[in-house]
């Protein structure tokens, strides 16, 4: 009877331990499930704020390849009037010499 019971108590402890087993066998393929899932996800979320940063980065050298083109015409414009002004003092300080020296 002794016996009988000892040999009952070894079947439920060699039972646990053979569950307990297979919970952590199960709980370790669950964790390496999970860990495969969120590293999937992590690589898909970078390849997005990637790609999303590229389009930002379209849209800023767009823009400022916009702004570069406007001053530049600007400056051009500032700088043909410059010329002109130039152009216009010159002609009248000739004519202040010529005005003045050959009367």
């Amino acid at each position: 009877m002794a016996s009988e019971m000892i040999n009952k108590v070894l079947l439920a402890e060699n039972a646990a331990l053979d569950a307990e087993a297979a919970a952590k066998e199960q709980a370790a393929a669950l964790i390496q499930k999970a860990e495969a899932e969120a590293k999937e996800v992590s690589e898909a979320e970078k390849a997005a704020a990637a790609s999303r940063a590229q389009e930002i980065l379209a849209v800023a050298k767009k823009e400022a390849d916009g702004i570069y083109a406007k001053e530049r015409a600007e400056a051009a414009s500032a700088q043909e009037d410059l010329v002109k002004l130039a152009a216009a003092k010159a002609e009248a300080s000739v004519e202040a010499v010529i005005k003045h020296i050959i009367p």
